[in-house]
């Protein structure tokens, strides 16, 4: 017996040999083309089989590659895919190029988590950081203007700090709430867009139809906004990146209706030495007498009538011509200050920002809008299973 066991002992360890024996172990780093930067994430498979590795967060890999195998490919979402010819080598260290043409859109809305758009059987619109880059808005429901198909955006009224009203389906109801479901990291959101910060947001993702129903439930009947904000985990290791915005303007009425600058009423002889108020004929003015001396009550009517003149063209002149809508509306300022900083160190990347916005609105002595906004999202990895994310939001307005 104990014979029989000391051979298959020896049996096991010569398996085990030949088993070490048919693969080598290939090391090495991929970074980045552009900046030198380790890439972590990146697939690194043999060739024309399911053996593979992802790169750690310093971009390094190591594989135990079976003997005879002769290529091995390297992909990254964003990155042009690279095969190296093994030939005997036991390091191999990659440097990936950006292929921004050969990128396939991703959405991750709902169940539709990180599919391609062209696989997807239903319609998202995506909204991109650079496109809300290049046309700063206020406030997120204006971010949408103009760039998706088919969404409607009202501004209700004037006031400063208002929620603009968004249909993405046109009118549904006669009554009741015609406003989507709006998400923002995967948390649906009681309040309006107008609280929140464009320069915190990442994305935007538009869900119109039936569709969202199906994602989301009954209460996505109106369609759905998803929105995923900046995060430090889309930087490399070690990066740490800081934005800072500073925007100021003047909001005012577009369009004012004409005053009319003449009559058809007689003038006195003397109207042109009155330039307090418009002397008619036949009638009496409270300032026509030195007594006349209370400023508050001067150009009000005492006495008399208007006089029709004879010729009957309104081409006689104010002697004072007040606009009140110019009194009434007023050009107001608007200013935005915004700072945010972003780092990854590894296993541990976060977002930290402010703002700071100010609106004063065009309606003489209205109350304006203010609004303070900080956000702190953080990600930490404490192992390949394990992953703490939480994203944090503090807003006062008044």
């Amino acid at each position: 017996m104990k014979k029989l066991t000391m051979l298959i002992a020896l049996f096991v360890s010569l398996g085990t040999f030949s088993l070490l024996a048919q693969t080598v172990q290939i090391t090495g780093t991929v970074t980045n083309e552009q900046d030198g930067i380790p890439i972590p994430g990146v697939s690194v498979v043999v060739k024309g089989t399911t053996i593979g590795v992802v790169t750690a967060v310093d971009g390094s890999y190591s594989l135990n590659v079976p003997v005879g195998s002769t290529v091995l490919s390297f992909s990254f979402i964003g990155m042009k895919p690279v095969d190296e010819v093994i030939n005997g080598r036991s390091v191999i260290d990659v440097i990936l190029e950006s292929d921004i043409l050969g990128m396939d859109e991703v959405v991750v809305t709902g169940v539709a988590s990180m599919t391609p758009r062209k696989k997807l059987s239903i319609t998202v619109d995506l909204v991109s950081e650079q496109q809300l880059k290049e046309v700063p808005a206020t406030s997120a429901a204006g971010a949408l203007q103009g760039k998706v198909s088919g969404v409607t955006i009202v501004q209700a009224n004037g006031r400063p700090g208002s929620a603009a009203s968004i249909r993405l389906r046109g009118a549904t109801t006669i009554g009741g709430s015609q406003a989507p479901l709006i998400i923002i990291d995967g948390v649906m959101l009681e309040g309006t867009l107008s609280d929140i910060n464009v320069d915190d947001i990442e994305s935007m993702e538009v869900v119109k139809g039936a569709a969202a129903s199906s994602l989301y439930g009954s209460r996505a009947g109106n369609g759905v906004i998803s929105i995923a904000t900046k995060r430090g985990k889309n930087l490399a290791a070690g990066q740490t990146t800081v934005t800072l915005r500073t925007e100021f303007g003047q909001s005012q009425v577009a369009r004012k209706l004409p005053v009319s600058q003449h009559h058809v009423n007689r003038l006195e002889d003397d109207w042109a030495s009155e330039d307090r108020y418009t002397r008619y004929y036949g009638v009496t003015t409270y300032g026509d007498l030195p007594s006349h001396t209370v400023q508050d009550s001067i150009g009000y009517v005492i006495g008399g009538s208007l006089t029709l003149d004879g010729d009957h063209y309104m081409d006689n002149p104010y002697g004072l011509v007040q606009d009140q809508l110019d009194l009434f509306y007023q050009p107001g300022d608007f200013n935005t200050n915004y700072v945010g900083i972003s780092t990854n160190t590894g296993r541990t990347n976060f977002m930290v920002s402010f703002e700071n916005s100010k609106q004063s609105g065009v309606v003489f002595k209205a109350e304006g809008y203010k609004r303070r906004n900080f956000r702190i999202n953080i990600d930490h990895k404490f192992s390949d299973k394990l992953t703490f994310s939480t994203s944090n939001l503090i807003i006062k307005s008044t």
